[in-house]
């Protein structure tokens, strides 16, 4: 058949004015996945919590006397939810994720959590998924805790009753979220501890998932309470990631698991690691919603990259908030909540300070030192007069008392702390903190806040080790194996001047073995990427070099531990040479 010139030109003019067309088919058929991330809610309902007027967190403080030790915003906390879902509302994301730690067990704080989820679905059509925190689900519920079942019924509306696939024995289960993508949320509690444990059968029951992934064509995102990486370099060693993380991690990433999303720890962090087969896997770590500086997450996934955007709770509703505050805490909230919320994270830390400075038991572990033996006893002790020490004003005021102050303290140890504008040592700990919860930390060890902080930290050790009884700072010595311990109280040698300086080489043991190697790992981000803002690539795309990722298998852990103890080694060495040591 002929076909005339000008009918084959009108063909042609058709096919090429239905390519765009074609071409936003099929971009609607592979449409980006955009979701919202918020962690840690640790909600509290406003009708279930006593008069605020009744918290005597820190007493006579005008703005902040309702603190509590962790600088979680309890009061306040219905409020940022309520911000938090409107910013979810009116976003582009269908779905908001949850890693954890929604209530903190008790029942009619899940049910009232759960109902504000249903109304907020009904009404919007988004989805809301979550997975259950170490604080979520008891072991052995009573008539006000939830356990496994209670909690699995109460979220039944947030990816329960509509699991692809249930874990029977735990809180896991896969649920569809568009766009080629399938959330797998893992139980990695043991419940009744703030343990993370992913155990054979669980493991079992993942795997059985990646299988069904990979036959139906989807990518896998991640979703546990629990670090499956490490976040700060010392995070492995105290046990405060998913047991036997590193070989979780290797196969995560060997089945094509690129991300993980992950509370647990109130911070923002983003670590990467590369397994042996040379797969990436990714562990984006969410800060607490009600802590400072109350970030949530929007991440948008696609073919070649993956987008995480950090964005802050900076206003509420003052409508939300429960009554009884007073009316400079109001204007505070109405104008500056960012302001707020870290003002009261800063009292959190002074209360901290104040109540749990003096308890010795994570430093004896440190330092190697076992319960029950006269050096525990003597670290006790040290830890006692360090707590009340440290409790003090940094600095002196004219007029006051001989011994009031750190500053003081310092001096009749023969030690000096710098001049600053910082009022309290707990103001030192709440900047440094708050950096990490922050993310993107960059204080180094060096810089004048943490400098300044260790002086303080050593002015009262020596201080507290000055006045404990002689023979308990001989056993204290004879503990840290500082050379003199065996000099007897009493003795001509065990003068006071002796006495003096074999504190200053005790406390410059004890900072270099347990404090300084952990302000470094939380004052300096540890591993690649940035925490915060960045484009990572996505499931179908390999990226650049994992630059100081967390390392997972063979040569790479052995030479990380050997870095590690290099510089724990070298901090020691210089402690020991120190003017005193």
């Amino acid at each position: 058949m002929k076909i005339r010139p000008r009918k084959l030109l009108c063909v042609l003019m058709s096919l090429l004015l239905c390519l765009p067309l074609a071409g936003l088919f099929g971009a609607a058929g592979e449409e980006p996945l955009t979701v919202f991330v918020a962690s840690d809610l640790h909600y509290r309902p406003p009708g279930m919590l006593a008069p605020i007027g009744e918290q005597t967190g820190l007493p006579g403080d005008p703005l902040y006397w309702h603190t509590n030790i962790q600088g979680q915003l309890e009061y306040e906390s219905d409020a940022i939810v309520n911000e938090m879902l409107r910013r979810f509302e009116s976003s582009p994301a269908k779905a908001l994720l949850i890693p954890g730690d929604l209530a903190d067990s008790h029942i009619g704080y899940h049910l009232a959590l759960a109902e504000k989820f249903r109304l907020f679905e009904r009404r919007t059509g988004k989805k809301i998924f979550v997975i259950n925190g170490n604080h979520d689900v008891k072991d052995n519920a009573d008539g006000f805790t939830t356990d496994l079942a209670r909690f699995k019924a109460a979220y039944a509306g947030c990816g329960y009753s509509e699991a692809l696939a249930a874990d029977p024995g735990s809180a896991s289960y896969t649920a569809d979220l568009g766009g080629g993508y399938r959330l797998l949320a893992v139980d990695s509690c043991v419940y009744g501890t703030s343990d993370g444990e992913i155990n054979a059968q669980r493991l079992a029951w993942i795997e059985s998932q990646v299988a069904a992934a990979k036959t139906d064509g989807v990518k896998l995102i991640g979703m546990m309470h629990h670090s499956i990486l490490e976040h700060f370099k010392i995070q492995g060693l105290v046990a405060d990631t998913v047991k036997d993380y590193r070989a979780l991690a290797e196969r995560f990433a060997g089945w094509g698991i690129k991300v993980v999303l992950t509370g647990h720890k109130h911070a923002n962090d983003i670590t990467c690691a590369v397994s042996a087969s040379g797969a990436r896997i990714y562990d984006i770590e969410t800060n607490c919603l009600i802590n400072y500086p109350n970030t949530y997450r929007v991440i948008n996934f696609s073919d070649n990259e993956i987008q995480v955007t950090s964005g802050y709770i900076d206003r509420i509703d003052l409508a939300d908030l429960p009554p009884g505050y007073n009316g400079a805490q109001l204007e505070l909230l109405a104008n500056d909540f960012p302001a707020f919320s870290y003002g009261y994270f800063k009292a959190a830390m002074q209360r901290y300070v104040n109540e749990y400075a003096g308890t010795p038991r994570k430093l004896a572990g440190s330092l190697n030192i076992r319960e029950g033996t006269p050096a525990y006893e003597a670290l006790a002790a040290v830890m006692g007069v360090l707590g009340g020490a440290l409790s003090l004003p940094l600095y002196d005021t004219a007029g006051t008392p001989a011994i009031d102050s750190v500053e003081e303290i310092a001096a009749a140890g023969g030690e000096n702390i710098a001049a600053s504008g910082y009022a309290r040592f707990s103001d030192l700990v709440a900047l440094i903190v708050s950096r990490m919860f922050a993310g993107d930390e960059n204080t180094p060890y060096e810089a004048p806040e943490v400098q300044l902080l260790l002086q303080a930290v050593k002015a009262g050790l020596v201080y507290a080790i000055l006045n404990i009884p002689d023979a308990s700072a001989s056993a204290l010595f004879a503990g840290l194996g500082v050379p003199g311990a065996a000099l007897k109280p009493g003795r001509a040698a065990y003068a006071a001047a002796a006495k003096l300086l074999f504190a200053k080489t005790a406390a410059n043991k004890i900072l270099a073995a347990a404090v300084k190697p952990l302000v470094e790992g939380i004052t300096v981000d540890s591993f690649s990427p940035a925490d915060l803002n960045v484009t990572l690539e996505g499931y179908a795309a390999s990226g650049a070099v994992c630059e100081h990722g967390d390392p997972l298998s063979g040569p790479q852990v052995l030479l990380d531990y050997l870095n590690r103890f290099l510089n724990l080694l070298l901090s020691l060495m210089a402690a020991l040479a120190a003017p005193g040591a």
